[in-house]
């Protein structure tokens, strides 16, 4: 096929599309359950190489289908240049789940994903994403759970997260260097952190949660100016534990001291 999507339109429910590397233009609509991915996801070297470009003109993927069973999954590319107020990656309501995974998301004028059902992240890049007004961030989570697992957010210019639904849980990823004046710096809304790293990261504040009962633990804030982590409606029931954060924060566990970081250089 010539194009990304007249594969799409010639396939069925279940079957697997595999892109070559190359650079794709255009935006790819997508309403049926499918596994659209590169010739080798795990490999950095095809990953780069297999790149969606948005061209500062469009989106680069659509998924829409007016049944919630639909499971879709994106792996293995490099996405970029997109610029659609819609997110480069739009995931619309009722869509099923859609799961990205190894792919890089960079240089986005609008927000990188924008989604309105289930999205689950694993083993993404986001960085140098440089969204704005109205969507002022890289992940808009506008409904629908969101599940983070091993992802990187790094030297972007707005919030690189936000949702504002119940079920997100963010694991193992790493917020550092991301700057949002006037905003949050790294995660925003409502979230249950695990085992993340949050720092050097410059805004209002890096992380603003908020809701009953959210949980982050095992984590490090280090080094985010002016301040490293908010509790929205400090009423509610929150627990902070066993993490280390910068300038002290009440919880079990929770201690202040030097991560001794090393320089990945």
């Amino acid at each position: 096929y010539e194009t990304i999507q007249d594969a799409v339109n010639d396939a069925f429910d279940g079957d697997e599309i595999i892109v070559f590397p190359g650079t794709y233009t255009g935006q790819t609509s997508v309403n049926k359950s499918l596994i659209i991915r590169s010739t080798d996801p795990n490999d950095p070297a095809v990953v780069g190489s297999t790149i969606i470009d948005g061209q500062f003109a469009t989106g680069c993927f659509n998924f829409s289908s007016s049944y919630p069973a639909m499971q879709s999954e994106l792996s293995g590319f490099t996405i970029q240049n997109g610029s659609d107020i819609n997110g480069s990656v739009h995931l619309s309501y009722p869509s099923g789940t859609l799961n990205i995974k190894n792919c890089w998301f960079r240089f986005h004028r609008q927000s990188a994903i924008y989604s309105h059902s289930a999205l689950n992240l694993t083993d993404c890049k986001f960085t140098e994403n440089t969204t704005s007004s109205p969507a002022r961030f890289v992940v808009y989570n506008n409904y629908g759970s969101l599940t983070v697992n091993r992802c990187l957010f790094s030297r972007n210019y707005r919030t690189p997260l936000y949702t504002d639904y119940p079920n997100t849980n963010i694991y193992d990823s790493v917020f550092v260097l991301n700057n949002a004046a006037g905003y949050a710096s790294a995660i925003y809304g409502w979230a249950n952190i695990f085992n993340c790293t949050i720092a050097d990261n410059t805004g209002s504040v890096a992380v603003d949660v908020r809701g009953f009962g959210t949980i982050i633990t095992n984590c490090i804030f280090y080094r985010n100016s002016p301040l490293g982590l908010y509790l929205d409606f400090p009423y509610q029931t929150k627990d902070v534990s066993y993490s280390l954060i910068q300038d002290d924060y009440p919880g079990e566990g929770n201690f202040d001291a030097d991560p001794m970081f090393v320089d990945p250089n």
